[in-house]
């Protein structure tokens, strides 16, 4: 895409606007909303699109491949020339496969089995065998699951 828009450049030559508008012969002007909503038309009519396509349609898609490639939401914030990083926060719609990818720090705990830690009870040293983390899971699994129940997939609930 870049080198397209050099030889544009080279071809066009434009002063002060890369995409200047036609109507001023005389001054050079920026190309107006309107152009801008007729070029996203045609565009998605070549492409075969089906769906109404617009200008912010384009932006959300452009801010929502950012956050999915990795792209912090501060970045994404400034990228998009929001003031305010709430209205930056509306573009955190991830795809479920984005989702299924993140890591669950509890996967990754090393517990031990149930029959490690009976005969770490039964052992006569012993009186009381240590606190596992499988024990506080197990005490806490409701307020547990009420926390994080929205960010857990279905294997993970399953579980």
């Amino acid at each position: 895409m870049l080198e397209t828009l050099r030889a544009y450049w080279r071809w066009l030559k434009p002063r002060t606007y890369l995409f200047p508008s036609r109507m001023y012969r005389d001054r050079e002007q920026p190309i107006t909303d309107k152009m801008v909503w007729h070029v996203c038309a045609q565009a998605a009519k070549r492409a075969g699109l089906r769906k109404k396509v617009c200008p912010s349609l384009l932006r959300h898609s452009w801010a929502t491949h950012l956050l999915e490639a990795g792209t912090d939401l501060r970045t994404t914030q400034l990228l998009l020339g929001h003031e305010d990083l709430e209205v930056t926060a509306r573009y955190l719609h991830l795809s479920q496969q984005h989702l299924q990818q993140v890591l669950n720090p509890i996967e990754a705990l090393n517990l031990s089995s149930v029959d490690r830690s009976r005969r770490l009870y039964h052992r006569s040293s012993m009186t009381r065998p240590a606190i596992e983390v499988a024990d506080i899971a197990s005490a806490k699994r409701r307020q547990f699951f009420e926390h994080y129940h929205s960010s857990l997939s279905y294997q993970q609930v399953k579980a």
